[in-house]
């Protein structure tokens, strides 16, 4: 819920959303994404991977 309300608010919709989760199907990253997340990492995080993230959604 909290990203809907992020992306809809203009003075926040272009903060980048990151969901950290245990959860790690599929379906569950299709869940968060749908949300408005950025990006979806399931736990345990590989800092490699988290750092990438981090670092491509900074780009946009």
């Amino acid at each position: 819920e909290i990203c809907r309300e992020l992306k809809a608010e203009a003075s926040t919709r272009t903060i980048p959303i990151i969901i950290c989760s245990t959860k790690g199907s599929e379906m569950d990253k299709f869940w968060g994404m749908k949300q408005g997340a950025d990006a979806y990492i399931p736990k345990p995080i590989d800092q490699a991977e988290f750092v990438r993230t981090v670092k491509q959604l900074l780009d946009r």
